[in-house]
């Protein structure tokens, strides 16, 4: 069965983001999504992200695909570093995630560390999308690059993300790509090339 799994960015309201709407197109291309409220927020606390994540998910395989958005980008990178080797997950897609601490205390736990590159590749069948955008007011591409190395990923940098505050009503509200990005990597898409724009 095709399942996805969101980690989502805790500071964003779900009702005005892109979640609600990935989760129902998703679901009607016959996945099952689920999206884990994460648990100790303030501050964020790596070790029952990655937890929740693995109760969440149950037991891995080759039809399931992550999709992490900004510090669950790491959340994510971070339950493969620990997964068993044994099943893989089918692939992962992260959006505007991050690679450094921005000096920021609460981001240690998540990013301090060096990935364990080696284990997250051999935990991944299909392969990585790394998703980010021209107009992002944080300036995470630079981040995607590395993400995209660590993973051996693809990386897109879209063109036309909507731009807004992550908290309220001007918040993009539809983001295709990430759809496209978990169907190209489930082989239910054609290539990319031709859906992103």
């Amino acid at each position: 069965m095709l399942r996805a799994v969101i980690a989502r960015d805790p500071q964003e309201k779900p009702c005005y983001s892109w979640y609600p709407w990935t989760k129902t197109q998703l679901g009607e291309h016959g996945f099952d999504v689920q999206e884990p409220a994460m648990p100790e927020t303030k501050p964020p606390n790596l070790r029952p992200w990655v937890q929740t994540l693995a109760e969440t998910i149950g037991r891995p395989d080759n039809e399931l695909y992550l999709i992490g958005h900004s510090l669950g980008c790491m959340a994510v990178l971070r339950y493969l570093e620990v997964l068993r080797k044994g099943p893989n997950v089918g692939g992962v897609v992260l959006v505007a995630g991050l690679t450094d601490t921005l000096s920021i205390a609460e981001l240690f736990a998540f990013l301090e560390a060096p990935v364990d590159v080696a284990t997250v590749r051999s935990r991944i069948t299909q392969g990585a999308i790394i998703l980010n955008s021209a107009n992002d007011p944080y300036g995470l591409q630079h981040y995607g690059k590395k993400l995209k190395d660590e993973v051996a990923g693809e990386s897109v940098v879209l063109s036309r993300l909507p731009s807004g505050p992550a908290n309220n009503s001007e918040s993009y509200m539809h983001l295709p790509a990430v759809m496209a990005a978990v169907r190209k990597l489930s082989g239910k898409e054609k290539p990319y090339g031709t859906i992103f724009v």
